[in-house]
């Protein structure tokens, strides 16, 4: 422990150590809320293009068209459509196992944002910057993640240092 003495300044790493931390922690809950697994959730507008009925006997049918399937929108409980802002997916040397990602013919098929996997603990990602290059020159935003596999706080740290020297 670092102990203040008369007329010099306290502990000077400790705002770096905090920031690290801090990042690490919004890293890590931005992670948990963008995770794949949200993908196959259940919640309203499972039912989009289809006719079974509704749980609700005040919910009015469904007319969701094709064209609002899937990635577009979801039904309001009223029957207005509910659509989504942007389309997006993540990324990782997963889908580069078959050759490289076709970055324009996903930004012609409606992908506005994708999140690019950065690193599994510190191993960085063989094409993470591949991935980055080629989705920001066809005209998709870009976001990054970590996957965490810290243990400790200096795992976590190092975590943090790859992400911020990234």
């Amino acid at each position: 422990m670092v102990f203040q003495k008369a007329n010099e300044r306290f502990c000077t790493r400790m705002p770096i150590k905090i920031t690290k931390l801090c990042f690490t922690s919004i890293c890590m809950i931005m992670l948990s809320c963008l995770s794949p697994s949200c993908a196959f959730a259940v919640g309203p507008g499972d039912l989009i293009g289809k006719t079974e009925p509704a749980v609700s006997t005040d919910v009015v049918e469904n007319t969701v068209t094709d064209e609002y399937a899937g990635w577009y929108g979801y039904t309001n409980q009223d029957g207005s459509d509910f659509l989504y802002l942007e389309k997006g997916t993540e990324v990782s040397r997963f889908q580069n196992e078959n050759g490289p990602i076709d970055w324009n013919a996903a930004k012609k098929d409606g992908l506005d944002f994708v999140m690019i996997r950065l690193a599994y603990g510190t191993k960085e990602d063989a094409y993470f910057d591949a991935n980055v290059k080629g989705a920001q020159k066809a005209g998709i935003k870009v976001g990054v993640y970590l996957c965490s596999t810290a243990k400790n706080m200096n795992d976590a740290m190092a975590e943090a240092d790859l992400t911020l020297k990234k």
